[in-house]
């Protein structure tokens, strides 16, 4: 802006110069000029007096042309038209300068934005990539639960495969012991862990160098199921050493071992530790079963064993399979509430309700995953 200023200043200050010869050079022939007149008379007459001898040698004077007023007049307008001109070229220079100032921001504002979407986007790529590794990992322990899941339904097959035949061989016993037993009677052991011995849960001991070892496992016993072996050498019951035959039943049936559910056994079998798992409240309520005079089990019978940690709810510890409880769909772990609405609090009542519709339709509530179901089954003959 100075500079225009400046350059404005310069083209007035010439336009007054055009001007003032102009005018000078419009005054009358005969009038002295401006810068002759304080001149003394006499030099201006003789000036005016004195005539061109013409001889070689002298400079002719040269007349100029006078300035007529449509000069002037194009001298302004020349002024004025360079003054404008170089107005315009200020402005035109000034706005072309606001214009690429104005550009640059814009670009500088995109420029902004493009980098901030990048970043937006990178980062939701870098999302979208942790979401597909938890997908992957997710998937992969799927697989392996699955795998888990079939290896332990194939196990569990195998077992109950296995107690199928312990279940008949106990149903016999259990008529034996019902045809001996008086009319309409019920006979119970009581369990006491301090008379108790290994011979009465159906297993055999023997001394070894390091303690002492199995002799023998009843076909029938809990012990079989378990997967303990003659010959197997007992190393620990409950994280407790065992030297003794005393030491494996007080650490099998003391009160922390038979509130904790499964107790593990460890056995030294072909020179290596091995560990099996022992539910005592399943010894026990072996040791305890109820005979009924004249008939088998009706638990048994219905295709059920019952879990004997709980005195005042009866859950189910196992299913037999191709039974008229596993057809009608019960599950291992389901809690039994009530048969054809008659409340079931204990293993006796459940009993007394399946005796007491021996061949019926039966429904059966059950809880399940805290949700309470009802199921129709039938109960054997």
């Amino acid at each position: 802006m100075m500079k225009n200023y400046m350059s404005l200043c310069s083209l007035c200050v010439g336009s007054a110069v055009l001007i003032t010869q102009a005018a000078n050079a419009q005054a009358p022939a005969g009038q002295p000029k401006a810068k002759d007149q304080d001149k003394p008379a006499a030099a201006t007459k003789d000036k005016l007096g004195s005539k061109d001898t013409g001889k070689s040698g002298d400079t002719r004077r040269e007349t100029r042309k006078p300035v007529t007023p449509d000069d002037s007049k194009g001298a302004r307008d020349s002024v004025k038209d360079r003054a404008k001109d170089a107005k315009d070229d200020a402005n035109d220079r000034t706005k072309d300068t606001r214009d690429s100032a104005k550009d640059r921001a814009k670009d500088t504002r995109d420029d902004a934005k493009d980098r901030a979407k990048d970043a937006r986007e990178d980062a939701k790529g870098s999302k979208d990539r942790r979401e597909d590794a938890k997908d992957t990992a997710k998937e992969s322990k799927d697989r392996r639960d699955d795998a888990k899941d079939r290896t332990k339904d194939r196990r569990d097959d195998a077992k109950d495969a296995a107690r199928g035949d312990k279940d008949r061989r106990d149903d016999a016993k259990e008529t034996a012991k019902d045809s001996k037993s008086g009319s309409g009677s019920k006979q119970a052991r009581k369990f006491d862990a301090q008379k108790v011995k290994p011979d009465d849960l159906g297993l055999s001991f023997k001394d070894s160098d390091d303690g002492i070892a199995i002799s023998n496992v009843s076909k029938d016993s809990a012990f079989v199921d378990a997967g303990f072996r003659n010959g197997d050498q007992i190393v620990s019951v409950n994280g407790q050493n065992v030297t003794r035959q005393n030491d494996f039943i007080r650490y099998l049936f003391g009160s922390n071992a038979v509130s904790s559910g499964r107790i593990p056994v460890v056995v030294m079998r072909g020179g290596a530790r091995q560990t099996m798992y022992v539910q005592p409240a399943t010894i026990i309520r072996n040791y305890e079963t109820v005979a009924y005079q004249g008939r088998r089990n009706p638990i048994r019978d219905f295709g059920l064993v019952i879990d004997g940690r709980n005195d005042d709810r009866v859950y189910v510890e196992r299913v037999i399979k191709d039974s008229p409880a596993d057809q009608a769909g019960i599950q291992v772990d389901d809690q039994i509430l009530a048969v054809n609405e008659q409340q079931v609090d204990s293993r006796n009542d459940l009993a007394r309700l399946l005796e007491k519709y021996d061949g019926e339709r039966i429904d059966m509530e059950v809880r399940r995953d805290r949700e309470a179901k009802l199921i129709e089954a039938k109960v054997i003959r």
